[in-house]
């Protein structure tokens, strides 16, 4: 996938009133698992008692699993860890606010369902279990920020940023750190690096990055395996040496088509008939779903789209 520096800089406007669309899971988590990183010192209110845990994920086992734990609550005690989240989120928000070009902003979390954990019961498997913090952080930031707020049900947050940004896609920008968001063509702010500024990606580039994910999936974060296998007639065709396609050998195999979205197409139907044989569109199908964010909200992946033609990509949600 391109890097941040090989996008186009030119076309954001500094002058300009946008609407910054905000995917704040990855704000929420982080503030969550920094407080997890420390003691938790809590007080219980009738008493006075002071106890210190290992973590706060420490204390919350405590209140749920240790039989004198269980016969209290957590409002039954003080824990200024939590003010000390709620405060981190808040200060995060507002220095990714505080630039002259938001006209207005909304926020982008995660609510109940998946539509990829029903089609992939793995999704995600390989994710460390989210800290207790996590939910506290998220049901706050839905209470601080209700006026402000669009809870994500039966699709990822991102899903529902993404298609409200490219609703207009002259006056919105997207929030983001995941490169999943990517794979749309329009103006991006990675709140991560906010010292590289508002950035335009072009309908090749954001093709391209999608090409890349068809290949090489998204194992590290989301478990998504792409082609996990190299075929002996993928190797002689394309030289390829290593056992599966990750992200360098995905980067090698569109290298020479990059510049032109019909032969990434192309390349990319080329690449799973030689891996899968007669499935191959089953399996490009069943990726293509997992990794593929629409810009119309309830529009998902359609293979048989996608080897027609190069504008539509995806099915209504029936």
């Amino acid at each position: 996938m391109y890097n941040i520096d090989d996008y186009d800089f030119s076309v954001f406007d500094p002058n300009k009133k946008y609407h910054l669309h905000i995917d704040a899971d990855t704000l929420i988590m982080a503030c969550a698992v920094v407080i997890d990183n420390d003691p938790c010192v809590v007080k219980h209110h009738r008493s006075g008692r002071k106890k210190t845990f290992e973590t706060f994920s420490a204390f919350i086992d405590f209140l749920e699993n240790d039989e004198k734990g269980k016969k209290f609550k957590l409002q039954d005690f003080d824990a200024p860890c939590i003010g000390f989240a709620f405060s981190n989120f808040n200060s995060k928000l507002n220095a990714v606010l505080d630039h002259k070009w938001i006209g207005d902003y909304t926020l982008y979390v995660g609510g109940q369902g998946n539509f990829r954990k029903e089609l992939y019961p793995e999704y995600k498997a390989s994710r460390k279990k989210s800290p207790p913090m996590r939910k506290i952080v998220h049901d706050y930031v839905c209470w601080k920020y209700k006026e402000r707020v669009v809870q994500a049900h039966g699709q990822e947050a991102e899903d529902l940023c993404l298609a409200a940004v490219l609703s207009d896609i002259d006056n919105n920008i997207v929030g983001f750190v995941d490169k999943d968001l990517t794979t749309q063509s329009g103006l991006f702010f990675n709140y991560q690096k906010m010292d590289k500024g508002v950035f335009f990606i072009n309908k090749t580039q954001a093709f391209y990055n999608l090409c890349c994910q068809l290949l090489h999936g998204d194992r590290s974060t989301d478990n998504i395996r792409g082609i996990d296998f190299v075929s002996k007639e993928l190797k002689e065709k394309y030289k390829v040496s290593t056992k599966s396609i990750g992200e360098g050998t995905a980067i090698k195999l569109l290298e020479d088509v990059k510049q032109d979205k019909l032969l990434m197409k192309e390349r990319i139907v080329d690449i799973y008939k030689l891996s899968y044989g007669k499935d191959w569109k089953e399996k490009l199908q069943f990726t293509g779903s997992l990794v593929f964010i629409s810009k119309v909200e309830n529009e998902y992946f359609n293979s048989d789209k996608f080897i027609k033609g190069l504008n539509y990509v995806f099915e209504t949600c029936k």
